[in-house]
């Protein structure tokens, strides 16, 4: 290949393209971007993604654009190594593991340079969970049930929150309440608008955010400040795995956990970092209609506001034993009580204009109807990060 500056030049304008393709906002706000990488001595073009099932997403997606993009250069003859890139608490590291597939540039079945950037938007990459957000954003562990129900010492372990046809979320840890499910709403709304990235803040900002009030003396309560390292510990404690059924041809994904921190005494603030292969589209799935979630008073009413916001349309109905199991409810309670209970919380949904006047419960079936339009997707997570 040749080793001259007009080399130099065509792969710098080559990977310039494919870079603003992906900053333009094709797939900026589905994936880690991607690292090109080329080394000259090899004659070969190395892609770097997160993880085996985004390797898998792009080359279904994007390695003949890629081919195409390529072909007609001095880079034609350059071998494509797509590959995983070592990602280690926040940080990425230059290190691949054994490449997922290697392919030759074949200059004669391309017809013309092409662009990855198209007006078509591709499927959403979502990484080892390709059933998120909405089952997992309905069908959780945090549950609405009173305090003193959650036990400190209580730990699930094998608990299948989430099935497909060929896999099974299984979570890890200690019981979570709706106080801690707002906790980490507050934290990953805050990750999504600080782009994706480990960020800082108090015991305060956290407690404000979640409305809990000062004292005259313009101070949180003590109490609070304890209520909510509490929460944090246990959300830190929660992790989760995919167990793959037999015969997809994909591999279980490691263990994860939703969020990690440090916390330093001199300055009195946390630095969190959460997970990225979880937390983006939980935020798609959670991060609707935050300032609403927080005027509610009720635990069942915020986890049945989580579960309609969950959803992509804007009206929808289901029994309501269906919503009690999704929301994680008490399965003992009598039927009079569930009904009693989800009755509250549609009342309260309504009060706040968040459901129409029209939402109703009859014959045991829910209907719902949103008083605004539901973002999803990249419009979603483009309002968050305004």
């Amino acid at each position: 290949m040749p080793q001259d500056k007009a080399a130099d030049q065509v792969w710098q304008e080559v990977l310039d393209l494919l870079k603003a393709s992906f900053d333009d906002g094709i797939i900026n706000l589905w994936i880690m971007p991607i690292k090109f990488a080329f080394d000259k001595e090899a004659n070969k073009i190395l892609l770097a993604g997160p993880d085996h099932y985004f390797c898998s997403w792009f080359k279904e997606n994007y390695l003949d654009s890629i081919k195409t993009a390529f072909s007609k250069t001095v880079l034609k003859d350059a071998e494509i190594i797509l590959g995983v890139q070592v990602v280690n608490f926040g940080e990425q590291e230059d290190v691949m593991l054994p490449p997922l597939l290697q392919l030759q540039i074949d200059a004669e079945d391309a017809e013309k340079i092409i662009t990855i950037k198209s007006s078509t938007k591709p499927k959403a990459y979502q990484p080892f969970l390709p059933f998120l957000p909405t089952q997992l954003c309905r069908t959780t562990f945090f549950r609405p049930v009173p305090r003193d129900s959650l036990r400190p010492a209580s730990v699930s372990f094998n608990h299948p929150t989430v099935e497909t046809l060929w896999a099974t979320l299984i979570w890890h840890g200690p019981d979570c309440g709706i106080k801690e499910e707002d906790v980490l709403i507050f934290l990953q709304s805050k990750w999504v608008r600080n782009g994706e990235k480990p960020f800082s803040c108090s015991y305060a900002e956290i407690l404000d955010a979640l409305g809990y009030k000062r004292s005259k003396q313009g101070k949180h309560y003590v109490g609070n400040y304890n209520s909510l390292k509490e929460h944090i510990d246990r959300i830190s404690l929660v992790s989760f795995f995919i167990k793959v059924k037999k015969g997809k041809g994909i591999s279980s994904g490691g263990r994860m956990h939703l969020l990690k921190y440090i916390y330093d005494d001199l300055t009195e603030e946390f630095t969190f970092v959460i997970d990225p292969e979880f937390g983006r589209k939980i935020a798609e799935g959670y991060i609707t209609g935050l300032s609403q979630r927080y005027l509610l008073k009720k635990d069942i009413s915020k986890a049945l506001h989580r579960f309609i916001s969950s959803h992509k349309d804007n009206d929808g109905h289901y029994g309501i034993l269906d919503i009690a199991q999704a929301i994680n409810m008490d399965l003992t309670l009598s039927m009079d009580s569930v009904r009693r209970v989800l009755r509250l919380a549609l009342a309260e949904l309504k009060k706040i204009n968040f459901l129409t006047p029209q939402s109703r419960m009859k014959n045991d079936v829910l209907h719902w109807y949103r008083t605004e339009q539901i973002l999803s997707g990249p419009k979603l997570l483009d309002a968050i990060k305004k």
